[in-house]
């Protein structure tokens, strides 16, 4: 990532590194992704992508009977840790080939 992008997408309550866990545990962890040159929605800071994800979780204790929850990755605040990445490419018409994101990470 470029200074300059780091400098653009910089804003209070952005996290661009992953941030210290509630626990050492295994969990799923996501990464908001923006492509180079495209708007940032802003969905790790206006709690759009975690909504999201908590509504998934809900659906998911409820489809196995209220057995099973997926452990996510919650900052020491109680919030989900959510970081974002701008990729150093633009992304295509069709999207990106889905091993790209992975390999810049």
């Amino acid at each position: 990532m470029s200074n300059l992008s780091i400098a653009n997408d910089s804003k209070s309550g952005k996290y661009l590194t992953d941030q210290k866990d509630m626990n050492n545990d295994f969990q799923i962890y996501f990464i908001y992704l923006a492509c180079k040159g495209k708007k940032d929605n802003e969905w790790d800071l206006n709690s759009e992508m975690e909504a999201e994800i908590l509504k998934m979780n809900k659906k998911f204790y409820k489809m196995t009977g209220e057995k099973q929850k997926f452990k996510l990755d919650y900052r020491v605040d109680g919030k989900l840790d959510i970081p974002f990445a701008r990729l150093d490419r633009k992304c295509r018409g069709g999207g990106w080939n889905n091993n790209y994101p992975g390999y810049y990470l």
